[in-house]
């Protein structure tokens, strides 16, 4: 992957931000806590298929023109 690769971590930060959400927010919305959402998003953490499918089916729900 090179620099200009998005990464799953920014490109959920940017959805979350885009949809004006904090992460205890989306935290709360995905049934997660905040230090996973923190987690991923600073890459101290691997999202596995079923984590992210959850994560993005609620960023879905809240405005799917969104993504």
């Amino acid at each position: 992957m090179n620099e200009t690769t998005p990464t799953v971590a920014s490109l959920l930060r940017a959805y979350r931000d885009r949809l004006g959400l904090t992460q205890p927010a989306f935290a709360e919305l995905a049934g997660t806590s905040v230090d996973t959402i923190q987690d991923i998003e600073q890459g101290r953490r691997r999202v596995n298929d079923g984590l992210l499918h959850m994560l993005l089916s609620d960023l879905l729900v809240i405005n799917p023109a969104s993504l």
